[in-house]
């Protein structure tokens, strides 16, 4: 930059001093010349400048996203393995109701066939016992699917708060992107109106 500044300095002393026209228009031409280098190399040293800054942004998002899908996929994998155990813990109560089931109507049959008053009552002592146990097993399955739904509905809304963070985290980069090109184009003079105006846009509907 010190350079092109010189450099300048220098175009503006000669043409100061400069008589003749022609001469002069050439000077005058290198050193519009001389300033667009001069502005190149200061965007491209504030675009520097911006990019290690961004660099370091990305990638503090991107290990934060990483972490979340770490995340995501830890709780994808819980849902899987408590479906699966959803799913073997209905098949044990199915089998469970139709032992349970076979066994009183086998047990209601000898009842209806005894004639020994005492064996009726035994059998039916028996059978209340069974129809006992059986409503507690059925109780015990209830509340294991209970807790296993609210497990699967926590893991969820953990996921959603997961999904949301992570594009939370990619909008921030793209307003951060969006903002850095509208502060290189402020800072060019050559942007036009048009320019500047499109990407402030940009850098509102991105930064929203």
């Amino acid at each position: 930059l010190k350079v092109a500044q010189q450099s300048i300095r220098t175009l503006q002393e000669r043409i100061n001093l400069e008589t003749d026209v022609n001469q002069k228009i050439q000077l005058q031409l290198q050193l519009v010349e001389a300033q667009g280098q001069l502005i190149d190399a200061t965007i491209k040293q504030y675009e520097s400048k911006l990019n290690k800054e961004s660099q370091r942004y990305e990638n503090s998002i991107k290990r934060q996203n990483q972490e979340l899908d770490n995340q995501s996929r830890k709780m994808e994998a819980l849902t899987k393995a408590l479906q699966m155990r959803s799913e073997l813990q209905d098949a044990q109560k199915g089998l469970f109701d139709a032992a349970n089931s076979f066994y009183q109507g086998e047990l209601d049959a000898l009842v209806q066939g005894e004639r020994s008053e005492t064996k009726k009552k035994q059998l039916a002592e028996l059978i209340a016992g069974i129809k006992l146990k059986s409503a507690l097993e059925q109780a015990k399955f209830e509340q294991q699917s209970l807790i296993m739904q609210q497990q699967m509905k926590s893991i969820e809304l953990e996921r959603e708060e997961i999904a949301k963070r992570s594009a939370l985290n990619q909008a921030k980069l793209e307003a951060k992107r969006a903002q850095n090109a509208l502060s290189v184009a402020q800072r060019d003079p050559r942007t036009s109106p048009e320019q500047l105006e499109a990407l402030r846009i940009g850098a509102i509907v991105t930064g929203k």
